[in-house]
């Protein structure tokens, strides 16, 4: 019974265009809360999510960031299942300040991927639009418009359509990675696809490896991922002068708190800058 509840849920979840990594996610925690009781899921109780998640908080030593997704997901699946006895009441969710690299350390992570036609792309398209890996990696070459310099993004996460704006090197880059593609007579209709299947694109665990591999080579100390540099393409225009509903309609938040977070970060700036060139009277 419980098996074919969580099959029906994971098919709810498909059906309200959830992304694939929330999808996975809340299944994957459904699934062990379900293992931890050994009961049906119509009998679960306040009183059982409460010492749930007293084991996972204390036994399992989960972050506060893990707590949050965990208790999002069995609200979402008791509210899924008609529960209306169990009230989950969400936590003020912790945010960090995002990771991030200066403009001389991003410069000379692209440099290092100059050689590679499709890393180089690869990895402008990231530090120039801002997009998320998942969408870089599904990007069809229908999407892109190198005449008019954007990019078409579809079905983004929360399902919201939008474009993102080229710069002249990116377009440069992808022209050079779509030349290579012809002069080796490559026909896929991913931007970026598969090494082993040019009908699927190349998976973000790839491009992470990537992007970790040459940050590594030029003595990045920063854990560097391609959300880093999201968060880079973010910091650096807020620095530069940039509105902040234009930095939240580029990267497709879908609530300004979340493109918020960034003037903590360029208030951070101002104290450095501050205290490198404060006067010493």
């Amino acid at each position: 019974m419980n098996e074919e509840i969580v099959i029906n849920y994971v098919r709810y979840l498909k059906a309200a265009r959830k992304s694939d990594n929330t999808i996975k996610e809340y299944k994957s925690i459904i699934t062990k809360m379900i293992q931890y009781f050994k009961k049906n899921v119509d009998e679960i109780s306040e009183k059982d999510i409460e010492s749930y998640m007293e084991y996972l908080t204390i036994e399992k030593k989960l972050s506060k960031s893990t707590t949050y997704l965990t208790l999002m997901a069995i609200k979402s699946f008791l509210e899924y299942t008609g529960n209306k006895e169990v009230k989950i009441k969400l936590p003020r969710r912790s945010r960090k300040m995002p990771t991030y690299l200066n403009e001389q350390e991003t410069h000379d992570l692209l440099d290092k991927a100059h050689s590679n036609p499709r890393n180089y792309a690869l990895l402008c398209i990231l530090a120039y639009t801002g997009m998320r890996v998942s969408e870089a990696c599904k990007l069809m070459l229908e999407d892109i418009d190198l005449e008019d310099m954007v990019i078409r993004i579809h079905s983004g996460k929360g399902d919201k359509d939008r474009i993102v704006v080229l710069e002249e090197k990116t377009v440069v880059a992808i022209n050079k990675w779509l030349e290579y593609r012809r002069k080796k007579k490559i026909i896929s209709n991913y931007l970026f696809y598969s090494p082993k299947n040019r009908n699927k694109h190349l998976s973000p665990i790839s491009v992470e490896r990537i992007v970790k591999g040459y940050s590594r080579e030029i003595g990045i100390l920063k854990h560097v991922t391609p959300h880093v540099l999201r968060h880079t393409l973010a910091t650096t225009l807020l620095k530069n002068g940039a509105d902040i509903r234009f930095i939240q309609k580029l990267l497709g938040h879908s609530s300004i708190s979340t493109t918020e977070l960034y003037t903590q970060v360029d208030n951070t700036m101002l104290k450095e800058v501050y205290k490198r060139s404060k006067p010493k009277y």
